[in-house]
């Protein structure tokens, strides 16, 4: 599966910009909502977060306003410890933080390498 993790402002903006994920007033399947994003430090990266499990790269996502695509990665290749399981990096994202940060909770059985730097 292709992870997708996407950002907003809060959850009316993700509403707002996902229409085909979020339907009668409810997230659809394959999405993981009100995600953590948890520092180095501990704290809390501000903004809501989503993740959507899709059977590929959905590109429409990068073009959305504000990068809020953040990070897409393919969950098999990481579960493999392919070191190319990054497929979309936002271009003002920290390589630093994203080694160390946490996103919680991911889908089960995934195992990426996030937060296992020290």
């Amino acid at each position: 599966m292709i992870d997708h993790l996407l950002a907003f402002a809060n959850e009316a903006a993700a509403q707002e910009a996902l229409p085909e994920l979020y339907r009668d007033g409810n997230w659809g399947p394959g999405v993981i909502f009100d995600v953590k994003i948890v520092l180095p430090d501990e704290s809390v990266a501000p903004g809501f977060y989503i993740i959507s499990a899709e059977r590929e790269i959905n590109t429409a996502y990068i073009d959305l306003p504000g990068d809020a695509c953040r990070l897409i990665t393919d969950r098999e290749a990481s579960n493999r410890g392919d070191p190319t399981f990054m497929l979309y990096v936002a271009p003002d994202m920290n390589p630093e933080t994203l080694a160390l940060a946490r996103v919680e909770p991911t889908f089960a059985g995934s195992n990426y390498p996030f937060g296992a730097v020290p």
